[in-house]
């Protein structure tokens, strides 16, 4: 993520803790997204509220996800 994700992306993610917010403002990921029912810890959720980064999560898979967006566009 570091080296290749694009300003502005949305991240899918199977991590739920704080350092995947440190990477997503240091890449100016406007959304990340915890997959697989991922729950953040309360570190995470309180970085992301102090770095005004969205935090959503789904039961779905990351692939699921993209098959489901590729859809919609």
């Amino acid at each position: 993520v570091l080296g290749r994700c694009p300003p502005d992306a949305v991240w899918f993610t199977v991590q739920g803790h704080v350092n995947v917010i440190a990477v997503a403002d240091m890449r100016d990921v406007a959304c990340v997204v915890l997959v697989n029912d991922v729950s953040p810890d309360p570190q995470t959720v309180a970085k992301a509220r102090s770095q005004g980064i969205a935090l959503c999560g789904s039961e779905a898979t990351s692939s699921e996800l993209c098959m489901r967006l590729a859809g919609v566009l």
